[in-house]
């Protein structure tokens, strides 16, 4: 027995129209009928949702909690990627800022450089979906590429930008 019927002889059992279930679960009627159809594969937090309602287990219990674990390992991900950039700025700045006098272009370059991260953040999903058609939405894998693509260029960047100025003196002008 799949999930669609389990869902249906339960409810049935139960009492509950589809309306009634719809209702309970905060779901809309005609996702109700989709699933009970088998039109579509419903999410493990809506089957979570109608588990509770319909008192049965629909999941296997390692099922549920693997994806528990990783929604919660996604958000501290997605919160660390958040907060790293400008913590990345302000190291080298502070590494550097001593004695530099290109440090004005670099927190410029830097600026700009991290709102062209951001937009690119979320353009990406976007137009990959454009052109293959896939949504991007939830998965980290572009997102993060482009991430670790920022940090590298901007490290390198920065030590570019931010190098102490030479203190030579030139001596081939002097007089004897």
């Amino acid at each position: 027995m799949d999930i669609s019927e389990k869902i249906l002889i339960t409810r049935k059992e139960k009492g509950f129209t589809q309306q009634i279930l719809a209702d309970k679960a905060n779901l809309s009627l005609s996702t109700i009928k989709r699933i009970e159809n088998g039109k579509v594969i419903p999410r493990v937090y809506t089957l979570t949702i109608l588990s509770e309602i319909l008192e049965i287990e629909l999941l296997p219990a390692s099922l549920s909690n693997e994806k528990s674990k990783n929604e919660v390992i996604t958000l501290l991900i997605s919160t660390l990627l958040t907060f790293l950039p400008p913590l990345h700025i302000l190291f080298l700045l502070r590494y550097r800022s001593k004695s530099n006098k290109n440090l004005n272009r670099f927190l410029v370059f830097q600026s700009y450089s991290f709102i062209l991260f951001l937009v690119l953040l979320f353009l990406v999903p976007g137009i990959t979906y454009i052109l293959t058609g896939q949504k991007m939405y939830g998965q980290y894998n572009s997102q993060l590429i482009l991430y670790i693509s920022f940090i590298v260029f901007n490290t390198i960047s920065s030590i570019y930008l931010i190098k102490p100025v030479s203190s030579e003196k030139d001596t081939s002008m002097t007089p004897d």
